[in-house]
């Protein structure tokens, strides 16, 4: 139901909104990280992004929330029973489920492509 997506991004406020654009090729030097939750619908609606400091705390997230996700199989809920991340990547692999991919979403990347999303939240 959900897919998951590590980028690198950038957060400001305009008019007491939180603007976070993420960059699916070039970032600035300065960027941080996030975790985009996309629908796993054709052109993958966004549903929340969070917003790391370090590499290092998108990643626990990432690990900590993606064996967490809501399945098909499962009526809309995650697995009854937990599972371990490695389990998790297994039970992907075994039914040829994909992780977002930009060049399906926003194809015509190339070196000098600057393919970029913002998001906006009320604060």
């Amino acid at each position: 139901m959900f897919v998951l997506y590590l980028c690198k991004s950038m957060t400001r406020m305009e008019d007491g909104v939180e603007v976070t654009t993420i960059y699916h090729d070039e970032a600035p030097d300065d960027h941080k990280w996030s975790v985009v939750t996309y629908w796993n619908v054709p052109r993958y609606g966004a549903f929340r992004i969070d917003n790391f400091e370090t590499l290092s705390g998108a990643i626990s997230y990432l690990e900590g929330v993606e064996p967490t996700t809501p399945r098909i199989s499962f009526g809309g809920q995650p697995s009854p029973v937990p599972i371990s991340l490695n389990e998790h990547l297994k039970w992907k692999r075994e039914h040829n489920l994909k992780d977002y991919d930009v060049d399906v979403v926003q194809p015509g990347g190339s070196p000098e492509a600057k393919r970029q999303e913002n998001f906006y939240s009320q604060r």
